[in-house]
């Protein structure tokens, strides 16, 4: 999936330096031209709102080389570079959704939050995460990844929502993995609370932290989540959501979604 003006959105756009001094849809159009690419007609609503086109490499073979001229860089920008765009392509129809709804006045109030509610924002949502899983930026992933588990919980998809928030775990373990390690400056302050959440969760019950969150500090939740509340926040209700998401429907997960409540406690503790 190809967004069309992407490439072009704001001056801190690097794609031109990553291809030389040529537009990302430029490369496209080429790549078009040489009959490296199809281009794919979908009928798919959500996407056709998005103002992009679909496609498709010819052929495998065509597809590994192309890719494969690529440093492993230049892929995570262009990644980058997409769910960005993808960011804001999503926040200017969110706003033009929410000056309608204003225009409609009391008639459009009447209908349920389902109903005003998009059925394509998951989707939208869960193609913002993936590139930005892909692009090797967490944080963000794991929060689009939670949005579109909420969304898909307000439409009743239990089972994929459920998935969703799996992804988003996968991306909050990524995250403390990366950085329990990292060397923090650790306050005696930030020591003791540790050690006092520490004796906390094992009173608890008989539920071990992982290894990573062993040398988790207050000081290194705030690298992780660039000492933003609202992420660490976000996040933590995340984990609470997913935990309980795993009793509900993973056989034999009580176990497991007690593991992921402590991690919950664990965090709310050091905040």
């Amino acid at each position: 999936k190809v967004p069309q003006n992407v490439g072009l959105v704001q001056d801190m756009n690097q794609l031109n330096s990553i291809f030389q001094g040529d537009c990302f849809e430029q490369i496209v159009e080429s790549l078009v031209e040489q009959k490296f690419f199809d281009e794919q007609v979908t009928d798919v609503s959500d996407l056709a709102s998005l103002d992009s086109f679909m496609y498709r490499f010819q052929n495998m073979a065509d597809q590994a080389v192309v890719n494969g001229l690529m440093l492993y860089d230049q892929k995570k920008m262009i990644h980058f570079e997409i769910a960005r765009y993808y960011c804001i392509m999503f926040s200017e129809k969110q706003i033009q959704g929410d000056e309608g709804q204003s225009e409609e006045g009391s008639a459009f109030h009447s209908t349920s939050d389902m109903t005003s509610l998009p059925s394509s924002s998951w989707q939208r949502l869960h193609i913002t995460a993936l590139h930005y899983d892909l692009a090797d930026a967490p944080v963000p992933a794991m929060l689009s990844y939670f949005d579109s588990s909420i969304e898909l919980d307000s439409l009743c998809i239990r089972d994929q929502s459920h998935e969703s928030l799996l992804s988003a775990y996968l991306m909050f373990q990524k995250l403390i993995h990366q950085h329990s390690s990292s060397d923090c400056a650790i306050d005696e302050r930030s020591s003791c609370r540790q050690c006092i959440s520490k004796q906390i969760i094992s009173r608890m019950g008989d539920t071990k932290l992982p290894e990573a969150f062993h040398s988790l500090t207050h000081q290194h939740l705030k690298v992780v989540f660039g000492n933003d509340a609202f992420i660490l926040e976000k996040c933590i209700t995340m984990l609470i959501k997913f935990g309980q998401s795993v009793g509900a429907f993973e056989s034999d997960g009580y176990k497991f979604a007690c593991e992921i409540q402590f991690q919950a406690v664990y965090l709310f503790l050091q905040v």
